[in-house]
């Protein structure tokens, strides 16, 4: 017996082949004297080496890896030297110890510049990585706890503004605290204002209460990673029904 005559025009009962989705992601590097700073973003991407020079720092951005869902790899370099994740970039030369609080005292030219120069690089990279997302639906915003502090992000991809109010950073002394670590408080704001203007979103942090400065600061990079990520997760929801949508359309024609 033979096979029956195929009809060449009969449609395929075969389910259509899965093309696999390619995560958003962005990528930045900027240059500054001594500065070199490479970032990359992977939206649900996978957790990366972060070494900005600054441990405190660093822990920080984890923050954004943890809660905004989101593969975060950072590389800072200092007069062509790379950062190691778990040194100081003052003291890696000569292996001190970042628990000294002698070490407050040395030489450290490039603090604020660091700040500055990775704020404006995971802006940027975060712009790419969200590039799809970039629609005019309403901020989205969350309170983030943490003990006694509680801080608010309202964080919105479809606008640009830039508010910040956390200091005093703590309520010991009067006037709040310098330093967590080898982390300068003073520089948190230039940190923030940076990755607004090169994410060219609605940044807006507010500290309620809070009297631990690493409470405060750690709470508001928490809440801005799940304000950022509401944001992200309802603009993905209205593309996926404008694609549902779409499709209907598609075969109502035929």
């Amino acid at each position: 017996r033979y096979p029956p005559a195929v009809d060449a025009n009969a449609m395929s009962t075969e389910p259509p082949a899965k093309t696999a989705r390619t995560a958003p992601s962005g990528t930045a590097t900027f240059e500054r004297g001594a500065l070199r700073c490479e970032v990359t973003v992977v939206d649900l991407g996978p957790k990366m080496p972060i070494a900005t020079g600054i441990c405190f720092l660093n822990h920080m951005l984890d923050q954004l890896v943890s809660h905004g869902q989101l593969g975060i790899g950072v590389q800072v370099s200092v007069d062509d030297v790379a950062c190691l994740p778990e040194s100081d970039y003052a003291l890696q030369a000569t292996g001190g110890r970042i628990a000294d609080p002698s070490a407050q005292n040395m030489p450290r030219p490039h603090d604020q510049a660091i700040f500055e120069i990775v704020g404006e690089a995971v802006g940027t990279a975060l712009r790419g990585a969200t590039a799809g997302v970039r629609s005019g639906l309403a901020p989205s915003r969350f309170c983030a706890p943490l003990d006694e502090s509680i801080t608010v992000a309202t964080v919105g991809l479809g606008d640009s503004h830039f508010s910040f109010s956390l200091a005093p950073y703590g309520a010991i002394p009067p006037e709040g605290r310098e330093w967590i670590g080898l982390y300068r408080t003073v520089f948190t704001c230039n940190f923030w204002q940076a990755l607004q203007r090169a994410l060219g979103a609605r940044v807006e942090l507010t500290k309620v209460r809070g009297a631990n400065a690493h409470h405060v600061v750690e709470a508001t990079f928490k809440s801005f990673a799940r304000a950022l990520r509401a944001n992200i997760d309802a603009a993905q929801e209205i593309l996926i029904g404008e694609l549902g949508a779409g499709m209907a359309a598609d075969d109502e024609v035929l």
